[in-house]
């Protein structure tokens, strides 16, 4: 079976309970990151939107919890990495890279 098609399988973020969520997403952003290294970047990309939706949904529901908005500003990290890995998106990964900043000095 395809990561790929797990992924699609995946219960929404809001299904799951708080806890549950943040362990999956910090869970699925370390996946994401063993899959880029691999060079499946398709499958890396779907781990880590899948992993930011669920810090998003966490943050909407408590958003002064310092674990969630520690969560949301390692997964604008990520991206930055993530699109600086595969170039051509300079762009975007200075644009994560500034969430992630504003989100460590906040």
């Amino acid at each position: 079976i395809r990561l790929a098609e797990v992924l699609a399988r995946f219960p929404k973020p809001e299904t799951l309970v708080q806890d549950y969520r943040a362990k999956v997403a910090t869970i699925l952003a370390t996946v994401a990151v063993r899959l880029e290294q691999g060079h499946l970047k398709d499958e890396g990309e779907k781990a880590m939107q899948l992993s930011h939706q669920i810090w998003e949904s966490l943050l909407q529901e408590e958003p002064d919890n310092p674990s969630y908005r520690l969560g949301i500003t390692m997964s604008y990290h990520r991206q930055g990495v993530q699109k600086m890995w595969w170039g051509e998106q300079t762009d975007e990964a200075k644009k994560a890279f500034d969430l992630a900043l504003s989100g460590y000095t906040d």
